[in-house]
């Protein structure tokens, strides 16, 4: 244990001591406000020293962490406990918002912000794919909830300001021209899909782009690219990625209701005939018969 002084920052002991639930229930309200109001001003000053001195600072994050694996391992699998402190942080966070965050923003400056920025990225690196898996899983469950509150959002934002919100989206769809189409493209799907239980997504929708390297399947020709259905929705098909193929906008209008092998058994059967006639029209490397 780190030797300190007795003034005017308080010692350090080699653990820190919880309320427990039971304590917390013995004691009367006063009580209960007089110990918060200690241990507030205690962790007060244990800041400021922290602050000023790196080796406390260092052996005080020692002691935090080392309460904090402890605790886990003694109610990591209890339900009742977390639930508990998630109801009792939601209730501190509904009351004290602002106060809270205005706190962190104080703290998350100069020198300590670019060490937290340091160390969340190193964090990251190491755990990408669980909490890549994990937001996936949360999105999948919470869905109409988060789509929701970014409506909400959304709404506010265009209300207070209409002008930077469209301005914002036009040097965007600018910037990023290709992926502005596919969500265009993939919202229309939905829309057309709905009650369907799959449907592709943007980065499914790109990567096959990039295997078409950005032409139309069916002509090879470059331009603007939509999603096309191999078999249509009307004659059911789905609107899973491996039934999607690129398709320019001449194309995607020619094929209208025909499966991907009718339409291009119409592009061999004109190619054929156009050689025939000797008029030199052709299909593009992409018209054969195969599926491409």
């Amino acid at each position: 244990m780190l030797e300190v002084s007795a003034d005017p920052y308080p010692p350090m002991a080699d653990y820190t001591v919880w309320l427990s639930d039971v304590r917390r229930a013995d004691m009367t309200p006063d009580e209960l406000e007089e110990r918060h109001r200690r241990d507030r001003e205690t962790y007060r000053r244990m800041r400021e020293r922290m602050a000023a001195d790196p080796e406390y600072r260092e052996a005080r994050l020692a002691v935090s962490r080392g309460t904090t694996r402890r605790w886990k391992a003694r109610n990591g699998d209890r339900l009742d406990v977390k639930l508990l402190r998630l109801n009792r942080d939601r209730t501190r966070w509904a009351s004290e918002a602002s106060e809270l965050k205005a706190r962190s923003r104080e703290l998350y400056v100069g020198e300590r912000a670019v060490r937290i920025r340091a160390a969340n990225r190193e964090w990251y690196s190491r755990n990408q794919e669980s909490r890549r898996e994990y937001r996936k899983a949360y999105r999948l469950e919470h869905g109409e909830e988060i789509r929701a509150k970014d409506r909400e959002r959304q709404r506010r934002k265009y209300a207070e300001d209409p002008r930077k919100v469209l301005d914002y989206y036009q040097a965007w769809r600018k910037r990023n021209l290709l992926r502005a189409r596919g969500y265009v493209r993939i919202s229309a799907n939905k829309r057309r899909a709905a009650g369907a239980d799959t449907h592709f997504t943007l980065g499914e929708w790109l990567a096959l782009l990039a295997q078409y390297d950005e032409r139309c399947g069916y002509c090879g020709a470059r331009g603007r690219i939509e999603a096309d259905h191999r078999v249509p929705l009307c004659r059911g098909g789905t609107n899973s990625i491996d039934n999607i193929l690129p398709a320019c906008i001449h194309c995607n209008r020619r094929k209208h209701r025909k499966t991907e092998a009718e339409f291009r058994a119409l592009l061999v059967e004109e190619s054929a005939r156009a050689r025939a006639t000797g008029s030199g029209t052709t299909v593009g490397p992409a018209g054969s018969a195969s599926a491409g």
